[in-house]
């Protein structure tokens, strides 16, 4: 049988992925209660980020909410209840007023220009 140990990151963590109790601690990957390769990189990444913001005294960062990355660090440290460990998927992305023919691909362009954007805003590459 497959077990995925993980944390209750909603209880636990900040959106910054610092553990509530230690700011000094990040968390990343599965354990935080993200699945698949793609978000368990995503949490590293972010992880990594704020880890080297954290050494040189600025403050950490949160990715938008209209990403998948930040879709996914808002859905494991702000679910009410009992933390499932979640893929990432459309239905976490903020709603968008469209017909169904084009919700994806327009949460998708958003999703893009809202990441090009904060990235620019915070100078991270």
């Amino acid at each position: 049988m497959h077990r995925n140990t993980f944390i209750q990151s909603n209880k636990a963590l900040y959106p910054t992925l610092e553990l509530k109790s230690n700011k000094n601690i990040l968390f990343a990957g599965q354990i935080t209660g993200v699945e698949g390769y793609s978000a368990s990189a995503s949490t590293g990444i972010l992880a990594g980020i704020n880890a080297w913001l954290k050494i040189t005294g600025k403050n950490p960062i949160i990715p938008p909410k209209e990403t998948m990355s930040g879709a996914l660090v808002n859905y494991i440290t702000s679910k009410e209840g009992e933390l499932q460990p979640m893929n990432p998927v459309f239905g976490l992305l903020p709603e968008i007023n469209t017909t169904k023919k084009y919700k994806k691909l327009l949460k998708a362009y958003r999703a893009i220009f809202s990441m090009d954007n904060w990235i620019k805003q915070h100078e991270i590459f």
